[in-house]
């Protein structure tokens, strides 16, 4: 979180925590599944695109992304 804030500076977040699915296929899918947090900064105001299809534009490439987190430094 501080290299997240480091980079894109005091953005708000939402965050997701992702368990097994409850389909009817729990047993088939929890060998396999594992409790995970998404973390989504939002930097952006969802406009037209967005607001009509429910999906979002990334204006960065993950590569991108990554490295900048990678290179950030953080007083610690």
């Amino acid at each position: 979180m501080a290299r997240l804030d480091a980079v894109i500076g005091g953005a708000q977040y939402n965050f997701f925590l992702h368990s097994v699915p409850h389909d009817g296929r729990e047993a088939e899918n929890s060998a396999s599944y594992h409790w995970h947090l998404e973390i989504c900064p939002r930097t952006s105001i969802p406009t037209g695109f967005e607001l009509g299809s429910g999906l979002f534009v990334n204006t960065i490439s993950p590569e991108e992304a990554a490295q900048r987190l990678r290179e950030a430094r953080i007083d610690g």
